[in-house]
C-alpha cells in the first residue's frame, strides 16, 4: 500500500507538470485519508483546474468551516470565482 507521503510526492510532481487530470485522483485519495487544510487546498485547486467547480466549492466550504484561520483558501476561492466567469 502506498503511503500518504508517497501519494503526496507523486501528486505534487504531476501538479508541477500541470497534469491536473492525473494529479486529481491522488489528491482526492490524500484528502480522503486526511482532511487537513493544505490537503483540501491542493485537492480543490486540482478540481478547479479540471473544471469541477461545484465540488471545488464544497471543499472550500469544508475548509472555511473547519479551518477558519486558513487564509490561503480565500485566494483559491477567488480563482474559482474567476474561473467560473471566464
Amino acid at each position: 500500500m502506498t503511503t500518504t507521503q508517497e501519494l503526496r510526492q507523486q501528486a505534487e510532481e504531476l501538479k508541477k507538470k500541470e497534469d491536473f487530470v492525473n494529479a486529481l485522483p491522488l489528491f482526492r485519495e490524500i484528502w480522503e485519508r486526511e482532511k487537513a487544510d493544505w490537503n483540501g487546498y491542493y485537492f480543490a485547486q486540482c478540481l478547479r483546474k479540471t473544471d469541477n467547480y461545484t465540488e471545488a466549492r464544497e471543499i472550500h466550504q469544508f475548509i472555511k468551516t473547519n479551518f477558519p484561520n486558513f487564509r490561503p483558501i480565500q485566494n483559491e476561492e477567488l480563482w474559482l470565482d474567476y474561473s467560473e466567469k471566464i
